[in-house]
């Protein structure tokens, strides 16, 4: 879920200037598309800084150790959902 975010948050980065008749061709033109792929990762690291929050959430969320936490404490627990 948190890559899936990070990167909807670049690709909206990378479509940011390009206005409605731009979003327009990129759907007509492929290779406009690739015009398109700008690496924002620079830019929305520090925007996220300037709100207090990590600048790769990946790396935070891996550092946490939340992962090993919550494996440990669901070992011999019953699985949630239909018909588990």
């Amino acid at each position: 879920m948190i890559a899936n975010l990070s990167m909807v948050a670049e690709r909206g980065g990378s479509f940011a200037g390009v206005g409605q008749q731009g979003l327009a061709k990129l759907w007509i033109d492929p290779c406009a598309r690739n015009d398109t792929r700008t690496d924002v990762r620079a830019d929305l690291a520090g925007w996220r800084e300037e709100r207090g929050l990590p600048a790769d959430p990946m790396k935070a969320y891996a550092e946490s150790g939340y992962q090993s936490r919550i494996n440990n404490e669901r070992v011999g627990g019953h699985q949630a959902g239909w018909g588990a």
